[in-house]
């Protein structure tokens, strides 16, 4: 099924840009990674409705009998659901990062500026 390909391709990597950590140093860093973040963000809810999609397909497979060709496809989905469910973890982890960057960025810049 080459949708499912095609997304469990595209899950592989946007995990890998997830996961990684960019060194920032400055405001404008931390902003871009954050639109960047957003774009990311708005491809997985595109993403997502193709993965619906696919589970619908596998729930009519399994409605119609329980062919070689049924079994292997809905396999091939169960796996792609679980590797959804974890690029969502790593998404979430990712974003819970660049919040608290941005946190941190705030306090170091607005205690630098406090007369001493």
């Amino acid at each position: 099924m080459r949708e499912a390909n095609e997304l469990a391709q595209w899950i592989v990597e946007k995990e890998v840009i997830a996961v990684s950590e960019e060194v920032t140093e400055s405001m404008e860093q931390i902003e871009d990674q954050q639109k960047k973040f957003e774009e990311f963000q708005k491809e997985m809810k595109r993403n997502e409705d193709k993965l619906r999609q696919l589970n619908e397909v596998a729930e009519k497979l399994q409605a119609i009998g329980q062919t070689e060709a049924a079994e292997k496809i809905i396999t091939q989905i169960e796996n792609l659901n679980q590797k959804w469910v974890q690029l969502e973890q790593v998404a979430s982890e990712k974003s819970n990062n660049l919040i608290s960057e941005h946190e941190v960025y705030l306090k170091s810049f607005h205690s630098s500026e406090l007369p001493a």
